[in-house]
C-alpha cells in the first residue's frame, strides 16, 4: 500500500505500471487554508453511499387509485400527482441530498485530507460551540478543526468535493499519456 508521501506526489503505480497522478494542494476559496488531498470519492464510494441511504430509508410509494377504462375493466395505478405523494417525495429527494453530502463528508474528512491541525482555533471553536451549548467532546480536534474552522462556506466546500471527485477520474493529460503508449 502508498504512504501518504507517495500519494501527494503520485510516486507509486496501480497494478499494470500506470503511474497515478499526484495529489494536489487546494486552497479554499473562502478560509484561504491550503490542504493537502491524498485521497479520492470515486464513483463506487458514491454508489455505495447512495444505495445504503435508499436501502435505510426507501424512497416513498404512490397512493394507488382505482382507475376504470370504461370497458368494466378496472385497475388500481400508482397516482404520482397525489398532492401528498409529491410533498412527501420532495420531502425525501431533500432528505437524500442533505444526508449524503453530510456522510460524504465525513468520508472526507476521514480518507481524503492531510492537514496540520491549529490548536488555538480548535480550543476556540470548542468554547465558542459550548457557549451555544454545543458538546463536541466527542469529536476529535481534527475534525473539529475541518468542520468548524476549515470549511468556512458553502463555497469551501463546493471547492473540497470538486476536487476530491476529480481526482477519482482520469484527466484529458493522462488518458492521452496512456493512448501514446500503446
Amino acid at each position: 500500500m502508498a504512504t501518504t508521501e507517495e500519494r501527494k506526489n503520485g510516486a507509486h503505480h496501480q497494478s499494470g505500471g500506470r503511474k497515478v497522478p499526484a495529489f494536489p494542494e487546494l486552497t479554499l476559496p473562502d478560509s484561504g487554508v491550503t490542504l493537502q488531498i491524498i485521497g479520492a470519492m470515486g464513483p463506487l464510494i458514491q454508489q455505495a453511499l447512495g444505495n445504503q441511504l435508499r436501502r435505510e430509508r426507501p424512497e416513498p410509494r404512490p397512493p394507488e387509485n382505482l382507475v376504470d377504462y370504461g370497458d368494466g375493466k378496472k385497475a388500481k395505478e400508482p397516482n404520482y400527482s397525489d398532492p401528498d405523494y409529491e410533498k412527501a417525495l420532495t420531502s425525501y429527494n431533500v432528505w437524500l441530498q442533505n444526508e449524503a453530502g453530510n456522510r460524504a463528508l465525513n468520508y472526507i474528512i476521514a480518507n481524503c485530507i492531510d492537514a496540520d491541525v491549529d490548536e488555538a482555533a480548535v480550543a476556540r471553536t470548542r468554547k465558542g460551540m459550548a457557549a451555544m451549548g454545543i458538546d463536541l467532546a466527542e469529536v476529535d480536534d481534527r475534525e473539529v478543526y475541518l468542520r468548524y474552522v476549515v470549511f468556512t462556506s458553502p463555497k469551501d466546500l463546493d471547492a473540497l468535493v470538486e476536487v476530491v471527485e476529480r481526482k477519482s477520474k482520469p484527466t484529458e493529460a493522462v488518458i492521452q499519456e496512456e493512448v501514446a503508449s500503446f
